[in-house]
């Protein structure tokens, strides 16, 4: 089964990204953008889109919302960033984002696979764009979807943790 490689634009050329206000279908991380089954979600965290304890709650209530309104049956992940698909999670916030991510399994589970086993486990099928770098956790969430495409010409993965 072949992929399809999707371009999508992240802003006028030099110029900065247009974020959309919070909302229904907005989180502060992630804008969701649903279409005919289809739900366009791009990761906008800057400065390059590292996981923290926000993003973990907003792919956590994202989760839970297709999960809750069967109409979303393709969950498409990108980046906003041309350069970074998460590069990481922010060591700088990693007991927050731990603490963040446990919430998405159950009251005994407090690892850092567990918001990704959420993921891989969500009722739509999910497909990660790679456009960028992905690397150690950015790299886990590219692992946890169903499918993924990558660009030949940009796409970085790396698992530094691997060592």
């Amino acid at each position: 089964m072949g992929c399809v490689y999707i371009s999508y634009a992240a802003g006028p050329a030099g110029g900065p990204r247009i974020r959309r206000p919070e909302g229904p279908g907005n989180h502060s991380t992630i804008r969701a953008e649903p279409r005919n089954g289809v739900l366009w979600a791009t990761i906008d965290n800057p400065p390059i889109d590292l996981i923290d304890e926000r993003f973990a709650a907003d792919l956590i209530s994202l989760l839970d919302d297709t999960d809750t309104h069967g109409s979303v049956r393709v969950a498409v992940f990108r980046s906003g960033d041309p350069d970074f698909f998460i590069p990481h999670v922010d060591l700088d916030r990693i007991a927050e984002y731990a603490a963040m991510a446990a919430t998405s399994g159950g009251p005994d589970d407090s690892s850092r696979g567990t918001l990704f086993r959420r993921l891989g486990e969500a009722r739509p099928v999910t497909i990660a764009v790679l456009e960028g770098r992905a690397r150690g956790a950015g790299a886990e969430l590219l692992y946890a979807c169903d499918m993924r495409c990558a660009s030949a010409e940009h796409a970085v993965i790396g698992q530094p943790d691997a060592g």
